[in-house]
């Protein structure tokens, strides 16, 4: 157990650092500002997808 609790010791440790520091918290900022463009662009996705699925039905049945 004594390794154990001394490996969680030192990530936290670490973790706790990089938090603590500017540059964690403009990595932790860019992730979040990451996750936001991906979310933005999903929905743009998924939006476009329903969109283009509308559009080119009927062509398919006409083709079918």
């Amino acid at each position: 157990m004594g390794l154990i609790n001394c490996l969680s010791e030192f990530i936290y440790g670490k973790i706790s650092l990089f938090l603590c520091t500017k540059s964690g918290a403009t990595s932790i900022e860019y992730a979040i500002l990451a996750v936001g463009i991906a979310v933005g662009l999903i929905a743009i996705a998924r939006a476009l997808g329903i969109t283009l699925i509308g559009t080119l039905q009927p062509i398919n049945l006409q083709l079918h």
